[in-house]
């Protein structure tokens, strides 16, 4: 038989499933010869010992379920056990660092606490706010405590225009509906599709950088190949439109451009030179009468939009892709300094 306990209390593993910790130590209790053997959630072996009645190990290895195996002479099995292994993060020193940390990770679930979602074509997407950037900002703590990154990003390609614009947020119930859709519509800022509505703030020229953002930290977060080959030309496509579509892109600078807003808020400045709109003036664009101007904030998040990009791209073999990138980045960089 193969038990193990934790904290010295013996405990079967045959009745109960017990989960730990990296790095925490735990008993293996063996009652027969042999050896035992341990290996990770990848199958990898890290342990390798002649049976005891007591060995303590340190657990190593890939998160998941590992397993036990007690070996007779022959190298054969004659009895095993799992024990699931879970990696939290967590900071606790007994005082005041814990409590900050504690703090901080409530701060992150301000707006719930729970993970939101919204049903898109009969599927579950899950996110910490419904709207990109906030998604992207809030993702850069809680990529640490939740799996959760990469939902915008699948729900937002699936949607992405066709020049390549990625929506500012997402919404399923009727609060605010027919503002935006009276407001937003005949501007083509707004998008009702199965389940959910869709919102482009016309002010915006930060939404696909943070995009990219949040694709980039859910790549590192999980490591995900698969899932991050799935999003690159959707991310690309992203990045070009910002240097394509006269709303976004300035000709004369070279550089992105954006309405006079509050910083990089999503309204503008209500002045004397604010254009007349029907519904929200300060809210939307009036072609042909929006006063632009460059924002050093759209500009420096792009150029490292466009790097993340390079680097995704590179990982996945595409580098004379990821080249073009790169030199976007640095030539947009250069006209912003000297500007």
């Amino acid at each position: 038989m193969i038990s193990y306990s934790q904290d010295g209390s013996k405990v079967s593993v045959f009745t109960t499933v017990k989960t730990v910790h990296p790095l925490d130590n735990i008993s293996i209790v063996c009652s027969g010869q042999g050896i035992v053997t341990i290996s990770d959630a990848l199958h990898r072996e890290y342990f390798r010992k002649p049976a005891t009645e007591k060995v303590t190990i340190t657990v190593a290895g890939a998160a998941g379920l590992h397993k036990v195996l007690l070996l007779d002479k022959n190298g054969l099995p004659t009895d095993s056990a799992t024990f699931l292994v879970e990696a939290v993060t967590n900071i606790d020193d007994g005082g005041k660092t814990g409590e900050m940390f504690r703090l901080f990770h409530k701060g992150m679930l301000v707006y719930g606490d729970d993970i939101q979602q919204v049903a898109w074509h009969g599927k579950n997407y899950r996110f910490f706010v419904p709207w990109v950037l906030d998604n992207n900002n809030t993702a850069k703590g809680m990529k640490y405590f939740s799996p959760n990154s990469g939902d915008m990003v699948d729900l937002f390609r699936q949607t992405q225009e066709p020049n390549g614009m990625i929506w500012s947020f997402v919404n399923a119930n009727k609060k605010d509906f027919y503002y935006y859709k009276t407001a937003y519509g005949p501007i083509n800022y707004f998008r009702l599709d199965s389940d959910a509505w869709f919102v482009r703030q016309p002010n915006e020229n930060h939404v696909e950088y943070n995009f990219v953002n949040l694709m980039y930290q859910h790549w590192k977060a999980s490591a995900d190949i698969k899932w991050l080959s799935t999003n690159l030309e959707c991310a690309a496509r992203a990045l070009d439109y910002c240097v394509t579509d006269s709303v976004r892109w300035s000709k004369r600078f070279g550089l992105l451009k954006r309405p006079y807003c509050i910083d990089s808020w999503d309204f503008q400045v209500d002045d004397e030179y604010t254009p007349f709109a029907p519904i929200s003036p300060t809210m939307v664009v009036v072609p042909g009468k929006t006063k632009y101007g460059i924002f050093f904030g759209d500009n420096t998040g792009y150029f490292e939009a466009c790097n993340q990009l390079a680097e995704m791209l590179e990982y996945t073999g595409q580098k004379d892709k990821a080249l073009l990138y790169r030199k976007r980045a640095a030539e947009i960089m250069k006209r912003l300094t000297a500007l």
